[in-house]
C-alpha cells in the first residue's frame, strides 16, 4: 500500500494536470513506427514495419480500436468462426488490414 501511495504521489507531482497535455498540433504532428522481425520454423526470415501517422495513444490506437469496432458492428470483421485462444489478427480476420489501412495504418515488408 505504501509504495502505490508514494507512486501516486510522484504521478500526481510531475505528471501533466487534465488540460496541461500536448497540443493539437503536436499530437497531429507525431507518428511511429514499428519494425518486426520474424523467422519460420524453415528458418525463412522476414522483415516487416508497420508505421502510422499520430500520436500513438491519443491519435493513433483510438482510431485502430475505433476502425475494429466498427468492422465488428457492420459484420465485416470477425466472421470466420474460431474456438479456443485467438490472436486479433485471425480473430479478426484479414479484412482487419483494409480497416487499419483506412484507418492511417501501414504495413509493409522490409
Amino acid at each position: 500500500a505504501f509504495q502505490r501511495q508514494a507512486l501516486r504521489a510522484l504521478i500526481e507531482r510531475f505528471a501533466p494536470q487534465p488540460g496541461e497535455g500536448p497540443s493539437e498540433a503536436a499530437l497531429d504532428g507525431m507518428g511511429y513506427r514499428f519494425d518486426v522481425f520474424a523467422t519460420a520454423a524453415d528458418g525463412l526470415r522476414v522483415r516487416g514495419e508497420m508505421t502510422a501517422e499520430g500520436h500513438p495513444g491519443y491519435r493513433s490506437t483510438p482510431e485502430m480500436l475505433i476502425a475494429a469496432a466498427a468492422g465488428l458492428a457492420k459484420g465485416t470483421l470477425g466472421r470466420t468462426p474460431h474456438v479456443g485462444i485467438v490472436t486479433p489478427a485471425s480473430g479478426l480476420g484479414i479484412e482487419t488490414a483494409d480497416a487499419l489501412h483506412a484507418a492511417g495504418v501501414r504495413f509493409s515488408l522490409v
